[in-house]
């Protein structure tokens, strides 16, 4: 049932984290933006959930997105993923009778952050795919000096000479990441265009961007967007884009060197949360061991991305 925000928070707010009443802050700004509504879960979720319609620039397609607030992940393996989503069913099955909506996405958002996974959300349910995992980390806690094998890499501020080889990378990490149905009504050709166009100028105050060379040669890079006006992440806030290394650097510990510099800098611009998106699309093992390797460096899991085409 739809209610109102302010009605929501004063419900809410006693219960719940600084951080994550600020969380809900800025999303609202988002909802009131795109016109979208907020509405309470049932009693036994002890939650609230905003959903909103956006076109998608890259792949063109007319999305919806509904963002679900719970407070402890152990409610996912009590009541079980699929309860949750039978409870926000009638949502997207009404705006799909009555608008062209091409894909769903389901973000589920928890106040108390941890650094485990439920085996239960592992597979699919309820015709939704787990995507990605969204992970947090607060730069108080400082970042973990990761030292590389290589003596004669480099790490620095990106230069417009290396734009190509950046935007490359960020292609190669949306095609490998993406499932081909999510573009399939435009193209592979036009996806790829798209994610050129979406990230070009690359290079601005807006983004955080550094390149790791070896002997001179580029070997991969780590971007962060800046945005101050992000309403996904909020105020003092960074977001981790991508972070790609060329296949014949990979397993020397250059990614985890380059999030490690990264973070370094952000927190010289006064940066005080990072976020991140691990994506999954069907590749469990690969997408654990990224996680684990983040958690051992800070980060903690805050939330779980679903998707499913309409």
């Amino acid at each position: 049932m739809q209610t109102s925000f302010n009605d929501i928070m004063k419900k809410y707010k006693i219960d719940t984290s600084r951080k994550f009443y600020d969380k809900t802050i800025h999303q609202n700004k988002l909802v009131e933006e795109l016109n979208g509504y907020w509405f309470e879960l049932e009693s036994k979720w002890n939650g609230f959930a905003n959903l909103f319609i956006a076109d998608n620039e890259i792949n063109e397609n007319l999305e919806v997105y509904i963002n679900i607030f719970i407070k402890d992940m152990d409610l996912i393996s009590k009541l079980t993923i699929d309860s949750l989503f039978l409870n926000i069913k009638n949502e997207w099955l009404y705006l799909q009778k009555t608008i062209n909506i091409e894909y769903v996405y389901i973000q589920v958002i928890f106040e108390n952050q941890t650094k485990t996974v439920p085996e239960s959300i592992i597979n699919e349910v309820f015709e939704f795919s787990l995507l990605s995992y969204i992970v947090k980390k607060d730069t108080l806690n400082g970042s973990n000096e990761q030292n590389s094998i290589l003596k004669n890499l480099i790490i620095d501020q990106a230069s417009h000479e290396d734009e190509g080889e950046i935007l490359n990378c960020l292609i190669n990490a949306y095609i490998n990441g993406t499932d081909p149905n999510i573009y399939s009504k435009i193209g592979k050709e036009k996806f790829q265009s798209n994610i050129k166009k979406y990230y070009t100028p690359l290079i601005t105050n807006e983004k955080l961007i550094l390149v790791s060379k070896f002997n001179g040669d580029f070997c991969g890079h780590v971007t962060f967007d800046l945005d101050p006006n992000n309403l996904l992440t909020g105020n003092n806030a960074a977001s981790l884009i991508d972070v790609y290394v060329l296949n014949e650097f990979n397993g020397l510990g250059i990614s985890n060197k380059l999030i490690s510099a990264g973070e370094k800098e952000c927190v010289s611009l006064g940066i005080d949360t990072l976020f991140g998106n691990v994506n999954v699309e069907g590749n469990y093992n690969k997408a654990h061991k990224i996680l684990d390797s983040l958690f051992h460096q800070g980060w903690t899991l805050e939330s779980i991305v679903f998707g499913r085409n309409l």
